[in-house]
């Protein structure tokens, strides 16, 4: 690696501290507090930072045995010098700190750190800069490409490969992402320390980023949505029996519907047999109730919970596409 001038000023820095004395720093968290007590004793506030360890096998001695190197990235707050910082860690901790020139952007340094160490220890707030998990395929091509490499004498740079929507839609489950604002905002936050794959992927291919959304939606509801498929109408009815009360109501609906029954003069035995009946078969002819009466006199309210525990198609509307999407309900209502 190639050390800093003493005067150069930067934002981002990329430290390595090789041959660590684990004894002085056995955790990330000593190390890391370390440095930051030395920026701050320079007036200068680290933004985010992100520290790993790695096990370098040792060449230059006959015992069995591994170093250990500590890598830190970070981002400061505003532009400052390094050599005070590694003078306050040589006099007060008795340490030497190698300071890189290798990394223009936080994201660098960042995946510099991060390559080996699948424990990295992140500052509290740190920016998302996690990449879309590796699919089998991807796995096998990075093991292929790396037997290439350990022939090379010269690894040369290669730019970063487009994102696809399987790989945009990854990302959004694994992050939880359920809209495109979301979406954009973690571009953004990437972007800023110089991680631009996501946002060219909503820039170059804007049409796709519902696309994206609307297949992490589909993957991560597909299992729940075929398990329910596999049940009747009655057993999702038992089901939400064990649960709780509708939401508002603390149990107090079942006497309340009694009395709206009873206040319009309908048999409660006769209602149930009915709405049991349109349940277990299903639409068709004879197998369906019709509730008429005046207003306020609690019609939507005697089929309320069914709209809960059903998906139900619910559209008063007239005209030629009153019906549609009446064939995918669980219920029309």
């Amino acid at each position: 690696m190639v050390s800093l001038k003493s005067y150069h000023q930067r934002l981002v820095y990329l430290i390595t501290y090789s041959r660590a004395d684990i004894a002085k720093f056995p955790t990330k968290q000593q190390f890391a507090d370390a440095v930051l007590e030395a920026w701050k004793s320079c007036g200068i506030t680290i933004s985010h930072w992100v520290v790993s360890i790695e096990g370098h096998a040792v060449t230059d001695s006959n015992d069995d045995m591994n170093m250990y190197y500590y890598h830190m990235a970070l981002k400061l707050a505003r532009r400052g010098g390094w050599l005070q910082v590694r003078w306050f860690l040589d006099e007060t901790y008795a340490i030497q700190v190698h300071f890189s020139d290798n990394h223009n952007t936080y994201y660098s340094a960042y995946k510099y750190v991060t390559k080996e160490d699948n424990e990295c220890l992140h500052s509290e707030q740190h920016p998302d800069l996690s990449s879309p998990p590796k699919t089998e395929q991807a796995l096998a091509s990075k093991k292929r490409k790396a037997r290439e490499n350990n022939s090379t004498h010269q690894r040369k740079a290669r730019k970063e490969k487009c994102l696809t929507v399987y790989n945009v839609s990854q990302l959004i489950l694994a992050k939880k992402i359920t809209t495109r604002l979301q979406l954009v905002c973690l571009a953004v936050e990437q972007n800023r320390e110089g991680k631009s794959a996501l946002a060219e992927f909503i820039a170059n291919k804007n049409n796709k980023v519902d696309e994206a959304l609307e297949v992490a939606k589909e993957f991560s509801e597909a299992e729940a949505k075929f398990l329910r498929s596999r049940k009747s109408r009655i057993e999702l009815l038992q089901e939400a029996k064990e649960g709780n009360c509708c939401e508002g109501w603390d149990g107090a609906w079942p006497e309340t519907a009694l009395k709206a029954l009873r206040n319009n003069c309908i048999s409660v035995e006769a209602f149930c047999t009915a709405l049991y009946i349109a349940l277990k078969k299903g639409r068709g002819k004879y197998q369906n109730i019709f509730i008429h009466g005046p207003a306020n006199s609690g019609k939507t309210f005697i089929l309320s919970p069914l709209k809960i525990i059903y998906h139900t198609f619910c559209n008063p509307a007239t005209g030629t596409f009153a019906w549609q999407g009446a064939e995918e309900a669980e219920k029309v209502h």
